[in-house]
């Protein structure tokens, strides 16, 4: 307090009256350190606030070394190893983490941040069969040779470079169906595509998506088709997406709700059905016309052979 002009007490007691999010920064002397410093500081504001949910803490990502300062790390901006350990480290000692700032942070290093936080999450595998468990929602990316999984046995299509919402929970995963079917409509179904508070207790329907989401603050979600309904406990709630480049996003209530959204509407989906039928259909029927014709020109190939033979003989 006498250093920084911050009395941490004064702000515990306007947290605790008021409920905000508290973050958490450490100082500029520390930023050299262990990147395990984040566990440390995370468990001790735990217990001063007492509730962990309402924490967050700040990571400064930025050239601030000087070239002349002796550090145990060989460059002047926190990279590669040292800031996937940062991540890693802030996602263990609390629940939310802040970045400073996006721009600062190297280019490279910011696709792998998602897994460095990824620190809750555990499976064990047998096969192409996965057992999974997080206690928050994640997303699974996997190779352009596994287009669908089934989650749970049902079957999910990617999206997304290749990304999968998995929700919290347990389950299992599937890396490599079985083909789901010529006339399957999976591919018409709606799939969330990511959520800024954690869903358990997912399932969709071929129009549909029903699930439970606990949100400390309103949530945003975003699904692959366009939000026509939605019901919140059984209430309806008006229906406003936002149009993005892949995606619909919709805003939720804060706290914990049974959710069912429901996408497109009965004659926009029929179209859809019909055109994935008719497709289909013409690939089969093209595929039969190829192998009669096929078949035809072998028998009339046969039939004048033995014609020739038994005229000369």
């Amino acid at each position: 307090r006498e250093q920084l002009g911050v009395d941490m007490n004064r702000i515990l007691a306007l947290q605790k009256r008021f409920g905000f999010l508290l973050q958490v920064e450490d100082p500029e002397s520390l930023w050299s350190t262990d990147p395990f410093r984040y566990v440390q500081i995370g468990k001790h504001y735990e217990r001063m606030i007492g509730d962990r949910t309402k924490l967050l803490l700040d990571l400064n990502i930025l050239t601030f070394r000087k070239k002349d300062e002796i550090t145990p790390f060989p460059t002047l901006i926190q990279t590669g190893t040292e800031s996937f350990l940062l991540v890693k480290a802030a996602s263990l000692g609390a629940p939310r983490f802040t970045f400073y700032s996006e721009q600062s942070v190297n280019a490279q290093d910011l696709p792998f941040f998602a897994s460095a936080a990824a620190t809750d999450v555990s499976y064990s595998r047998s096969g192409t069969l996965y057992a999974c468990e997080s206690a928050q929602s994640f997303s699974l990316k996997l190779g352009k040779d596994v287009p669908q999984i089934r989650l749970d046995g049902t079957v999910v299509p990617a999206s997304r470079d290749n990304m999968f919402f998995i929700p919290a929970g347990s389950h299992t995963i599937e890396t490599q169906p079985g083909a789901a079917g010529a006339f399957s409509t999976s591919q018409l179904q709606p799939r969330i595509l990511s959520a800024t508070a954690d869903i358990s207790a997912l399932s969709y329907g071929m129009r549909e998506a029903k699930f439970t989401y606990d949100a400390r603050e309103r949530m945003l979600i975003s699904f692959s088709n366009e939000p026509t309904q939605i019901t919140i406990d059984g209430q309806p709630l008006p229906c406003t997406p936002m149009k993005g480049n892949d995606c619909f996003t919709i805003e939720l209530p804060w706290g914990r709700h049974e959710a069912v959204v429901l996408t497109g509407d009965t004659f926009s989906y029929g179209v859809n059905v019909t055109s994935l039928w008719s497709t289909t259909a013409i690939a089969l029927f093209g595929f039969l016309a190829v192998v009669l014709l096929a078949a035809l020109y072998l028998f009339l190939k046969v039939t004048h052979r033995r014609s020739h033979s038994q005229g000369k003989a």
